[in-house]
């Protein structure tokens, strides 16, 4: 089935879902390695302009790297013990990042939910999920 599944978490509803998934399919593996990550946006960036980029990125670097910690935390407890898995804290653009971690960490599937916590920025930059779905070179799987 599959040996290494990467999930995409950043605490929203269809993140706990995906996650709740990637669990029950290392469960049927009984093998298979999961990775949650989860990404921290850079403050600057060319893609977005100045008034969208105060609305995103409003924290500062260690806030934002403090909320993950939490966010990790929270996945962890919806993890089983008996389970092989790592978390990790990612810096860069989601999509691309996450393309990335997983083509590094050698995954066949990535699970992540079809919405996350970045509305405002999807209407500029296209969503997430889509990004991963066009560029990966693994399996993709959304849920809802």
């Amino acid at each position: 089935m599959y040996d290494r599944i990467l999930v995409a978490y950043d605490g929203s509803a269809h993140a706990d879902r995906a996650l709740a998934s990637a669990v029950e399919l290392v469960k049927l593996a009984g093998r298979a390695d999961l990775l949650i990550a989860t990404v921290i946006q850079p403050d600057d960036g060319e893609e977005i302009t100045d008034s969208i980029k105060s609305a995103v990125a409003a924290d500062s670097p260690r806030e934002r790297h403090i909320r993950a910690e939490k966010l990790l935390a929270r996945a962890e407890q919806q993890v089983s013990v008996e389970m092989n898995y790592e978390t990790i804290i990612a810096e860069g653009w989601p999509g691309a990042t996450l393309v990335d971690l997983a083509k590094s960490r050698h995954c066949d599937l990535i699970i992540m939910g079809s919405r996350g916590m970045g509305a405002v920025k999807s209407l500029f930059l296209g969503s997430v999920s889509s990004q991963v779905v066009k560029n990966a070179d693994c399996a993709v799987m959304i849920v809802k």
